[in-house]
């Protein structure tokens, strides 16, 4: 009896769209093979590795690749969220915004497309050193986040409509 609620509360939650943290879809086929990033600055490391994870993906330059991924805008934001009762900052909100667009033979063919990655942090002037290392850490997580939401919004544009838009 037990491992019947266990298997149907199993099937429940697979029926629901429910996935694991983590759990992307890296088999969705990309419309193009051959892909170069510009003007990627802090995006070009994740962004390529999202691209390669995926099936028959190759990153090339510009000369040679299908398509280009061009990031127009990759701005952070850090704000205080909470103070404690000496005025003290002890958490921020940390904002990660990202916009691409991708290019074809030096024509636009998609829309820009954008992504918000929010994640806070708290804060303690105790641990300085700490906290420095750790907000680094959460930059380059927000950044490999922002990368695979972008390459998942990618992945579920169709390339004809991509090529409509020549």
């Amino acid at each position: 009896m037990k491992k019947w609620l266990i298997l149907s509360c199993l099937f429940l939650l697979s029926a629901c769209g429910f996935n694991l943290r983590g759990v992307e879809l890296t088999d969705t086929l990309l419309p193009y093979h051959r892909w170069a990033v510009e003007d990627a600055k802090g995006m070009y490391n994740p962004i390529k590795y999202e691209l390669k994870r995926r099936q028959d993906v190759e990153v090339v330059d510009a000369a040679q690749s299908q398509a280009i991924l061009r990031v127009l805008e990759e701005s952070t934001d850090r704000r205080s969220q909470s103070l404690n009762l000496e005025g003290s900052t002890t958490e921020y909100l940390m904002t990660l915004n990202v916009t691409i667009r991708i290019e074809q033979g030096g024509m636009i063919v998609s829309e820009p497309m954008s992504v918000q990655v929010r994640r806070f942090m708290k804060y303690s002037d105790n641990e300085i050193l700490s906290k420095d290392d750790e907000e680094q850490k959460l930059w380059q997580d927000m950044r490999r986040e922002a990368a695979a939401q972008l390459i998942l919004r990618i992945a579920m544009v169709n390339a004809a409509d991509l090529r409509v838009r020549q």
